[in-house]
């Protein structure tokens, strides 16, 4: 079982999606990748952030310059940090072979889709997985695109996306199906778990620890820790 760390490496003084915490995701050796969320501002760039609302919900990314966003302080009163745009970020993690899962969310905006295709494949050098949650984009992406990897997210609400041949899938902890991962698994499918608990039986956690198709997704590089002792603990 490999980790992915949503927004890279953070600390106290290292918000998530800056370019400190995408540098530490880049030298932690418990980590296989990194998660970003992406977001298209006014001025059709596109930049990292965990949500499309900024300053405590009250404003949205897309209504936004990049410049406007960039002088904001996105960091604490002891160490300022700015929002990073998506091409700087993979610049970034270029220097290190890591997974980096990008995730379109459920949107429908093509211009967004579009300029990640764009951006991404300026960067044949890396490991590089799209994710949506929306079915119509993930058939676009997979005829727009023979680069990367494309895969869709399955919730609660699209639980018949299992049924869409992708590279991989995305599964919210609370939308697990045993038969369908394990199906999936000897497709040589890829299966992303996103939750902070281990949502599996314990009799099935031995037969997935070991396996190379499974991935965590983690809130923090605290958690995954906290993940890879409870598991060898277990052995």
């Amino acid at each position: 079982m490999k980790y992915i760390v949503k927004g890279g490496v953070t600390s106290r003084n290292v918000p998530a999606n800056s370019m400190d915490a995408l540098w530490l995701s880049m030298h932690s050796p418990h980590l296989s990748g990194v998660h970003l969320n992406v977001f298209l501002t006014k001025d059709q760039e596109v930049v990292l952030y965990e949500g499309p609302m900024v300053d405590h919900g009250k404003e949205n990314i897309h209504d936004l310059t990049f410049r406007h966003l960039e002088r904001r302080n996105f960091g604490t009163r002891i160490r300022r940090h700015s929002i990073v745009r998506l091409e700087d970020a993979l610049k970034a993690l270029n220097e290190e072979n890591r997974m980096v899962l990008i995730s379109l969310g459920d949107t429908k905006d093509l211009q967004l889709v579009k300029k990640v295709l764009e951006i991404t494949e300026q960067f044949s050098g890396l490991d590089i997985y799209l994710v949506s949650e929306d079915k119509e984009i993930v058939l676009y992406l997979k005829q727009a695109t023979k680069k990367q990897r494309v895969g869709v997210k399955i919730t609660g609400g699209n639980e018949n996306n299992w049924d869409m041949d992708v590279d991989f899938y995305v599964v919210d902890k609370n939308s697990i199906n045993l038969p369908k991962i394990q199906s999936k698994i000897k497709q040589y499918k890829k299966i992303m778990i996103e939750g902070e608990t281990w949502p599996f039986p314990e009799d099935y956690l031995k037969e997935l620890r070991h396996s190379n198709a499974i991935y965590w997704i983690k809130d923090s590089i605290h958690t995954v820790m906290q993940a890879k002792r409870k598991n060898l603990s277990r052995r």
